[in-house]
């Protein structure tokens, strides 16, 4: 039988987070023994990292990042880990895995109202309150960003494909279904292409 072929990203908050910022690698070695070929590092005070000094945490994350060059890392980038992007696009000549996400929205659901131009070479993803309710919008408004690059921008969603079920919060199969559905219409009126 033909099997799923799923690409596994891990978004890194709270103390994972923290273990990469500060140097650590053995959990990402166990990601990628299970799959995992993108981790997305999510320094952020709402995703529970308290690191105070992001700027001293630059080597050794990019030690880590030098140090797994078979996984792609997504900086998430926003005013607060700004220590860590702006350091890092800095050698990104030195860091062929690295990708940056356009995040001002930090994981609260806040929509994005601006598409920043991707930096050259390096490959680009957009967050901030996308959802089945206004994917169509954000997509179209994408696709009319300058210099995307090649291998073309991805999109981030977390918040609107979450709810509710017997009282826990879990991913939402239905919303994420709904979010399908609406990029194939886009590529099906040409507005986007398909991988």
């Amino acid at each position: 039988s033909q099997g799923i072929n799923l690409r596994l990203a891990a978004h890194l908050c709270s103390t994972r987070c923290e273990e990469v910022l500060n140097g650590k690698k053995e959990f990402i070695q166990e990601l990628a023994q299970l799959g995992f070929k993108r981790v997305q590092v999510n320094a952020t005070k709402a995703n529970n990292v308290n690191i105070e000094d992001l700027k001293a945490c630059v080597e050794p994350l990019k030690s880590v990042i030098k140090e797994s060059p078979n996984i792609e890392w997504i900086i998430q980038k926003n005013e607060e880990t700004k220590p860590i992007w702006e350091e890092l696009l800095s050698q990104s000549n030195e860091l062929s895995n690295m990708s940056i996400l356009f995040d001002d929205s930090v994981g609260r659901g806040i929509e994005i109202s601006s598409f920043p131009e991707p930096f050259a070479d390096i490959p680009a993803g957009y967050a901030g309150g996308i959802g089945p309710n206004n994917i169509e919008k954000v997509l179209e408004r994408l696709c009319q960003v300058k210099n995307l690059p090649a291998r073309g921008p991805w999109i981030d969603m977390e918040s609107s494909l979450r709810d509710t079920a017997s009282n826990k919060d879990v991913f939402s199969l239905t919303r994420a279904k709904e979010c399908i559905i609406h990029v194939k219409k886009l590529a099906k009126a040409g507005v986007l292409t398909l991988p």
